[in-house]
């Protein structure tokens, strides 16, 4: 082998191209078992870059292999509801998947057929959501640091150094497009990054600072400040910034620190096209008029499951209140702006609790702990949300055979229905708390929930939003 030769293909060394070879094995290998039932509701996998053979090809001529993604879903189906019925022959196993125009498809034949067609896409599960932010996040660190413009191999690469196989197991190429639109708009706001470190947040140099700045604000770490990397100059010092003993200082001097590009944090949203920087200061935005109608347009998502609903506005902002997770977990708020392609972030729960109690005097349910009282309010709550017009048409519909039916529930019911019943109990209560007690109130609460789902507030602290 002419090993000269070998090193001049495109600028890279054999090393390069044998990691490379074994990263796409490793990549594939992670074929994704759908038929397990580890694998539930909304599970999302994606066909393979190349189908296995010819007839699988032809099964699947309307997708398009290495891009088409489908979503598992376990739901009771008559054979009439079915868009299309995949007979891979040779197995009793099949699996329900909704593709992105929501047909139904069933697709059938042996666990290992099946498998073969599709790899794991985004988050299985709690575990693999929480990789799969660590991904997201050392991919886009991987490309700002970086003193060139890395190729998808080049990255991935480092990825793996990085990870190993706990990452290229939830790696797609959306990280890296991702990554790549955001890398435009890190360098427009920063020019040169030589002489700086970078890390996740909590890491290392930025973890005694995370336990300064939630101890003296008593937020959480992403609530204080949401920043998913930091950079910081090699010779800048934190000591003095330990010191500080009061939030309002602390802040500031991060606003100091901010200014002169010696430590910035930076918060990363999902860009699927250009990404735009955005100084988002807490001391500067608290307090301030927010450009936007917060006037109640529509509830929706509203199911008979209660697990999200979104409070629509009509100036495009949508607050939604739901569960992350199936079963009955505690209530959740975010907040998004629509035709946005992510999320503005998390409501502060202490914080929108506690105003909720102070200043309209009412106590938000959100525990797994289910009461009779709890439920006899909720049932009081959904119907006056009906006769206010907030819960309309089919909600109203959902709601009032849901009130003829729950009192049936106890605890030797299906574990579903105690879950949906739980749920129920919840979400009327946020519902309730946010569209009804607020009263006159409604508008300057939900600019209030605006601002903490992009963290601002008198306690948080300044970083830099890159989004697309």
């Amino acid at each position: 082998m002419n090993l000269g030769y070998t090193r001049r293909i495109s600028g890279h060394s054999l090393k390069h191209y044998i990691n490379l070879s074994v990263l796409r094995y490793n990549i594939n290998s992670y074929m994704a078992t759908i038929t397990k039932e580890k694998y539930g509701e909304g599970h999302e996998v994606q066909l393979k870059p190349s189908s296995p053979n010819q007839q699988v090809k032809e099964k699947f001529k309307n997708y398009v292999f290495g891009k088409s993604i489908f979503k598992k879903t376990l739901k009771n189906y008559k054979p009439v509801d079915f868009s299309y019925i995949c007979d891979l022959g040779g197995g009793k196993e099949s699996v329900q998947l909704l593709d992105e125009k929501n047909k139904l498809l069933l697709v059938k034949g042996d666990e290992k057929a099946i498998s073969n067609i599709f790899n794991h896409f985004g988050a299985g599960g709690k575990a693999d959501t929480v990789v799969g932010t660590e991904v997201k996040e050392n991919m886009s660190m991987i490309l700002f640091r970086a003193t060139k413009t890395l190729t998808e191999e080049e990255a991935v690469n480092e990825l793996n150094e990085m990870m190993g196989d706990r990452g290229l197991k939830v790696y797609t190429t959306k990280d890296y497009d991702s990554a790549v639109n955001q890398l435009e708009a890190f360098k427009k706001f920063f020019g040169s990054i030589t002489g700086y470190e970078f890390e996740r947040q909590a890491d290392n140099f930025t973890a005694p600072l995370y336990r300064l700045g939630t101890k003296l604000s008593g937020k959480s770490k992403d609530n204080w400040n949401p920043a998913d990397v930091w950079m910081k100059r090699k010779n800048f010092r934190l000591d003095k910034l330990l010191e500080i003993e009061n939030i309002d200082r602390l802040n500031q001097e991060m606003v100091t620190a901010f200014n002169n590009k010696n430590l910035v944090g930076i918060s990363l949203k999902q860009s699927k096209a250009a990404a735009v920087a955005q100084v988002i200061d807490p001391q500067k935005l608290y307090g301030a008029k927010i450009p936007i109608d917060f006037s109640f347009k529509q509830i929706t998502s509203f199911t008979e499951f209660f697990r999200n609903s979104y409070i629509e506005t009509s100036g495009g902002f949508q607050l939604r209140v739901g569960h992350k997770q199936a079963g009955l977990v505690a209530p959740f708020m975010e907040g998004k702006l629509a035709g946005a392609n992510y999320q503005l972030g998390g409501v502060d729960a202490k914080e929108h609790k506690d105003r909720i109690i102070q200043r309209y005097g009412y106590k938000l349910r959100n525990s797994t702990q289910i009461s009779r009282e709890g439920i006899e309010l909720a049932k009081r709550e959904a119907k006056e949300l009906v006769q206010k017009g907030f819960l309309r048409g089919e909600q109203r519909t959902i709601v009032e055979q849901f009130i003829l039916k729950v009192d049936t529930i106890n605890t030797q019911s299906d574990r579903e229905m105690i879950e949906i019943r739980g749920r129920f109990v919840n979400l009327i209560s946020f519902l309730y708390a946010i569209l009804i007690k607020t009263g006159k109130d409604y508008n300057n609460h939900m600019g209030f929930c605006y601002n903490l789902s992009r963290k601002i507030s008198s306690k948080s602290c300044i970083y830099l939003l890159i989004k697309g």
